[in-house]
């Protein structure tokens, strides 16, 4: 049987190279083979020899059986040990994705001469996978039912009030999303409607019907598709905004850019109010774990109905809630990986990478990522060689996601423009818009930030608490290094925002704050703990209760604030006959 397959995927291979030899034979032009190109008579000779290695092998399989089965013997004994069959079965999957990117590149900035030859490596990395996941199927069954296993241990494993807080959380972020399907499906009933009414979508989703407009050639299509020629904010923002679409897009047929009312409402709904939702929802399971039904509702709440929050999920289909839940994710695979500096850790480096890519915010972690390496140090779980490598890793796997995760970046004057386009949003950030500025709105610092942070999220003196909540919690509380982490992120974005950015829009504070504020209790557990270590007096033991008192007397009142606020925003609901006519 191994035997077979193994013959079946080097016959498959061989086949196939030969056709990758034929196109680039028919390709080289009217000469015939002696018209070929230099770089082409390199490809066809690499090809040629990889050719003449399959067909030994496949006669050599044929010929000789009892060698291959001593071929799979000494495979079989490398991949049973340390989970080998899993990782190289993925390996092998990374390496198809690769090279089909390689091909559909080739019709973008990759010499086409690589093209068919891309396309082959593609094919012979998923026919060797389908080949190995075959010959050795109980151990590929038995490997995935371990992952899906440990996958979902943790729900097996959780108590009954995590269980049922997660479902009441899951049914109040339902409802947040469903109440919210009704302001965003309005202003958009037509093109005409939403040309008036759209703002900064209007200007946004032009770019998003380009990427899914096919072109009169491949190439043109591949062009349309990655080069965006808006490059305010990354690709994956366009990318996944187009994934939102692309339903109507397949159903509608070329005019599906005139239904805006079903596309402008999909866009804000998964692109803004999911994000902000699963942000929400993850944050508070980083700070409660779900123990606690009453604290847990109250911080999911407390996230979602702020005024900035309401306002944003509003008619506002923006880049800011994919970049606060890649900000929430790095904060959650920080907490995973523990200081063991694996693969959680590289997780987290990646969806840093993916902030970066798509507004820059990852950059911000420069505080959190460099205080998590030296804490390994003091711990001594890190060595000063094994610092150096970690970091190095993890600036790896950061630059090359922003990279790779924008592919423009490959084209010069996609690139050029993009270089442009920074260097003037620099500008605007640092100087704020190019208009009369009578009430001094473009003025930095903390006296001129603070009363643009009251409307939209909370009085300065919650502020105040949620911060000294934060450090509270990352030096005494429950969860240190979940604090600690966001504390260094918040200082560092916030720092920013404060002190070099002269724009004050409120949604530029999202990615700061919704982690801000998923700090709530911080001070209480950390008093709490405190007391039950012994390293307060228990004559103290009366303080501990009115701090928790009056965590919730501030989590209450600040509710009530972002409702007030949010009052003009939710009174929209009752436009809901609107969209029944």
């Amino acid at each position: 049987m191994k035997n077979k397959i193994f013959k079946s995927f080097l016959l498959l291979s061989f086949l196939e190279g030969m056709g990758v030899i034929t196109l680039l034979v028919f390709k080289a032009g009217d000469g015939g083979l002696l018209d070929i190109s230099p770089q082409r008579r390199i490809l066809l000779v690499a090809i040629i020899a990889i050719e003449i290695l399959l067909l030994s092998a496949l006669l050599r399989a044929w010929s000789a059986p009892q060698e291959a089965q001593k071929l799979f013997s000494r495979l079989d004994h490398f991949l049973a040990r340390d989970g080998r069959l899993f990782i190289t079965l993925l390996s092998l999957s990374f390496l198809s994705i690769f090279f089909f990117g390689g091909w559909v590149f080739s019709y973008l900035f990759i010499p086409p001469a690589l093209r068919w030859v891309l396309f082959w490596g593609m094919l012979v990395m998923l026919q060797c996978d389908v080949a190995l996941a075959v010959i050795h199927w109980e151990r590929t069954r038995k490997g995935l039912s371990l992952a899906w296993q440990k996958i979902t241990s943790r729900w097996k494993n959780a108590n009954p009030v995590q269980k049922s807080t997660f479902r009441l959380l899951v049914v109040i972020g339902a409802i947040y999303f469903a109440t919210f399907m009704i302001p965003n499906a309005l202003e958009a009933w037509n093109p005409h409607v939403f040309s008036l009414n759209g703002g900064d979508e209007n200007i946004t989703y032009p770019y998003v019907v380009w990427m899914l407009t096919p072109g009169e050639t491949m190439e043109a299509t591949v062009y349309h598709f990655f080069i965006y020629e808006d490059y305010h904010y990354g690709y994956p923002f366009y990318f996944f905004s187009m994934l939102a679409v692309l339903p109507v897009r397949l159903i509608a047929g070329a005019d599906f850019s005139k239904l805006t009312q079903i596309n402008l409402l999909l866009l804000r709904q998964l692109i803004s109010v999911l994000p902000m939702i699963f942000s929400a929802l993850i944050l508070t399971y980083l700070q409660t774990r779900f123990r606690s039904k009453g604290k847990s509702v109250a911080l999911f709440l407390a996230m979602l109905l702020l005024a900035g929050v309401v306002h944003y999920n509003r008619r506002f289909w923006h880049p800011d809630a994919l970049v606060v839940l890649c900000v929430t994710l790095t904060i959650f695979f920080l907490d995973r990986d523990q200081y063991k500096y694996k693969h959680n850790f590289f997780l987290a480096a990646f969806f840093c990478g993916l902030a970066s890519a798509i507004k820059l915010f990852g950059f911000f972690f420069v505080l959190s990522i460099g205080g998590y390496i030296l804490y390994g140090l003091l711990k001594k779980v890190l060595t000063i060689k094994k610092a150096v490598i970690v970091s190095g890793a993890f600036l790896i796997v950061m630059f090359g996601t922003i990279i790779f995760t924008n592919p423009f970046l490959f084209v010069q004057d996609a690139r050029g423009r993009m270089l442009e386009i920074m260097e003037e949003k620099a500008g605007e950030v640092q100087e704020g818009y190019d208009e009369p500025d009578p009430e001094g709105v473009y003025q930095k610092g903390i006296l001129a930030t603070t009363p643009f942070l009251q409307e939209p999220y909370g009085m300065g003196f919650v502020l105040i608490f949620l911060f000294i909540s934060v450090v509270a919690g990352s030096v005494w509380g429950d969860h240190r290094l979940v604090n600690g982490v966001l504390l260094g992120w918040v200082v560092m974005s916030a720092f920013y925002l404060t002190f070099f950015s002269a724009i004050k829009n409120y949604h530029y504070w999202l990615p700061t704050m919704l982690p801000l504020f998923s700090g709530f209790f911080g001070l209480a557990e950390a008093g709490r703990n405190l007391l039950k270590t012994g390293q307060i007096s228990a004559r103290f033991f009366r303080l501990v209760p009115i701090i928790e008192t009056a965590t919730w007397i501030i989590l209450f009142f600040q509710l009530i604030w972002s409702t007030a606020q949010a009052c003009p925003f939710w009174q929209e609901l009752g436009r809901i006959g609107e969209i029944i006519r």
